[in-house]
């Protein structure tokens, strides 16, 4: 903004010759400056969905969090997606196919715009297959007949074959149960100590080692 100002008067000398003494003043050009608002740095709390299956089409993840603007976009390896503002906490925007055609990882970050604003923390998606659940069979051969009253369980490798057995003790017969695995979910008898009365608690360790030149 620029103003002056003039001022002019009118002054008599002692021989009556009037001269004007004009004083002029300028101000000062003053620049007024308006800050705008500054964004604020994007935050990400949950990227859904947090894992996708190789092959799969028409993804589309949705960002919570905070701090985020209507020009805020969603990255993935940094590349931006066509993102939607659904509001300051969420974010939607779909996924390119081909991003997630083979097994990899996505690097899900938000990035808003000047002034202010930045990018968040990345959230790693990964693109990789499920693995297939562990199901034990349901035929009666799960089941396994022990002593009367067992009550102490242990899980450990008897046989040393790399599977994990089970001992049971049982209480008013007074013996142990030994069950080897079959690797299968399912379990064979393979001896039935006898053990002290009331048998209990159940531990597990290597009571007789062989050493070069003991026995």
């Amino acid at each position: 903004m620029r103003s002056s100002s003039r001022l002019e008067f009118l002054r008599a000398n002692p021989s009556g010759v009037n001269f004007f003494l004009r004083a002029v003043a300028l101000s000062s050009v003053f620049a007024l400056r308006v800050n705008a608002a500054n964004n604020p740095v994007p935050f990400v709390d949950i990227v859904s969905p947090v894992s996708v299956n190789p092959g799969s089409t028409a993804v589309t993840l949705t960002v919570r969090g905070t701090g985020f603007v209507s020009s805020s976009t969603i990255d993935w390896n940094g590349k931006s997606l066509s993102t939607t503002f659904v509001n300051s906490r969420e974010l939607t925007a779909p996924v390119p196919d081909a991003f997630v055609a083979a097994v990899g990882a996505g690097s899900v970050t938000v990035t808003s715009p000047v002034p202010g604003g930045g990018k968040s923390v990345a959230v790693v998606v990964p693109v990789a297959a499920m693995e297939a659940p562990i199901v034990f069979p349901s035929t009666s051969t799960s089941f396994m007949n022990v002593g009367t009253q067992p009550q102490g369980l242990l899980a450990a490798d008897f046989n040393a074959d790399g599977k994990s057995d089970l001992a049971v003790a049982n209480k008013a017969s007074n013996n142990v149960s030994i069950l080897l695995s079959n690797g299968d979910g399912t379990f064979t008898t393979k001896s039935t100590p006898s053990a002290g009365t009331g048998t209990n608690w159940l531990a597990a360790g290597e009571l007789h080692r062989i050493s070069a030149g003991t026995q």
